[in-house]
């Protein structure tokens, strides 16, 4: 019998969820004990761009899930997309689970209680053709796959044939402002060149916690990027010296599991309320706009001039010892001339992100781009 759990790709674990279904993890669990963030432990339970792949010829399949959302007013409608020889279709799925939620007086929410959803069957009616059948799962919820049924034999697929991509980011690279799963940027990039991605991005983090450069590093990678600042300059959660050492354990950790896999450090794109004014930021009428500050002696308040300066030193001091590392400006992706994408001051819109997606590969250094290519995947 094959379960779901061996069709899954994308993750990096699975836990048990509360209907006794499967919730993929784009953390390992080790990495889930090492923070007592709320955000970022759901985040990590945001499948974005993990995916179902398996090859079938049944003319029905169906995979029953369960899924959750946190109600905060702007009713995101968690959506899946089944691609099956052709153009993806887009699934709503009604009913979810809410999660109701407060302030907790420390900037952060709490959650409390429940508004109970109904399980919801994804039925795929196919021609009977033996093919690749591939769910993207929804990248702004969390899910519980509970079931699948097939009126034919199902077996699975396994990830892409193209190189592994680990990548490291915040919610611009998890897919924040996107509808739909498949339109993140990083999901867009990967599906494009048949890359298997490994999607390390969490909504309000990219802080270089210790463990990140563990689980990337710990994952099969043919190249690792990571795109950092933003976040640690909108939480004002570290000073200058403490942003380059955080770089530079980031690297190594990343290099003590794979020593010569390339790794690219992307700095942040154009943000002009952050370019050269510290965090925090806070949200009020819709968008994002730094907080008053009024700390004595603002001495190495990190900015994202600063952050980028930073990434760039940190790669330049270690590129004599270490060639297969590299560092490219984020504003080639997202410059000045394209902050009017950002819808809220901070995220950008669809236009933006699709700049950034049909804009990356052409960043990476040369020598990165050539080894990556040509697309060696066959199964699109």
């Amino acid at each position: 019998m094959i379960l779901l759990s061996d069709c899954l790709v994308g993750h990096a674990d699975t836990e048990i969820g509360r209907h006794g279904g499967i919730v993929p993890l784009r953390l390992p669990a080790w990495a889930d004990r090492q923070h007592g963030r709320a955000d970022l432990r759901w985040a990590a339970r945001n499948p974005a761009g993990v995916r179902l792949r398996m090859r079938t010829a049944a003319r029905t399949v169906t995979i029953t899930l369960h899924t959750t959302v946190v109600d905060d007013g702007r009713a995101a409608v968690p959506r899946m997309v089944v691609f099956d020889g052709g153009p993806g279709r887009v699934h709503d799925i009604p009913r979810p689970s809410a999660l109701r939620t407060r302030p907790d007086g420390a900037g952060g929410v709490q959650v409390v209680g429940i508004d109970p959803g109904d399980p919801y069957d994804l039925v795929i009616n196919r021609d009977g053709a033996e093919g690749l059948l591939e769910v993207l799962l929804p990248h702004n919820c969390q899910i519980e796959l509970l079931d699948l049924a097939a009126d034919g034999p199902v077996a699975p697929a396994g990830p892409e044939r193209g190189p592994v991509w680990a990548h490291y980011g915040s919610s611009i690279s998890h897919g924040s402002g996107a509808e739909q799963p498949h339109q993140p940027w990083p999901v867009q990039v990967a599906r494009r060149n048949g890359w298997d991605l490994r999607n390390l991005s969490f909504s309000g983090n990219a802080t270089l916690d210790p463990f990140a450069g563990r689980v990337a590093g710990g994952m099969p990678a043919d190249l690792v990027t990571a795109k950092v600042g933003i976040n640690v300059v909108n939480a004002d959660c570290m000073r200058a010296p403490m942003f380059r050492t955080a770089v530079h354990g980031f690297v190594d950790s990343v290099r003590e599991r794979l020593p010569q896999t390339p790794i690219v450090l992307f700095s942040a794109v154009s943000c002009p309320m952050q370019e050269d004014t510290p965090g925090p930021v806070r949200h009020t009428g819709g968008r994002f706009v730094p907080a008053r500050r009024d700390v004595e002696g603002e001495r190495d308040a990190l900015t994202l001039s600063m952050s980028r300066r930073i990434v760039e030193d940190v790669v330049r001091a270690r590129q004599s010892a270490d060639p297969h590392l590299f560092h490219v400006d984020g504003r080639a992706l997202l410059g000045p001339d394209d902050t009017g994408t950002l819808f809220d001051g901070l995220h950008p819109d669809q236009t933006g992100t699709d700049l950034i997606a049909a804009r990356f590969v052409d960043a990476l250094p040369p020598g990165v781009r050539a080894a990556l290519q040509p697309n060696t995947s066959a199964d699109r």
